[in-house]
């Protein structure tokens, strides 16, 4: 029940998501416009699975924004309605993450 990127990166390309509150304030807080999120989403790789997450099953990108900075979003997937939801977007930190932006640290 792994989701697949492609349908994440079609439903965006043809504006069938949405951007939840938190996500705009994420990307708000940290200076990213939707463009750039979208960018990153179509670079990107799916870095971990969420199949059980509240609402629809989801998944981190691990993707870069068109100055090449990474930028991790997290989208939940309605397979029915092939229709996304951006749940947040951040750029990734080191003291969370190795510096292949893909590995957690360990804590």
């Amino acid at each position: 029940n792994e989701l697949n990127i492609q349908d994440i990166r079609d439903s965006g390309r043809n504006g069938n998501f949405k951007v939840s509150d938190h996500a705009f304030d994420e990307m708000t807080e940290d200076d990213l416009d939707l463009e750039n999120v979208l960018h990153s989403l179509e670079n990107g790789e799916i870095i971990e699975q969420y199949p059980k997450s509240r609402i629809a099953p989801s998944c981190l990108i691990n993707g870069i924004d068109y100055e090449e900075n990474p930028v991790h979003s997290v989208w939940g997937f309605f397979k029915e309605k092939l229709f996304s939801v951006l749940v947040t977007v951040y750029k990734p930190n080191n003291d969370e993450w190795m510096d292949d932006n893909k590995t957690r640290r360990k804590k």
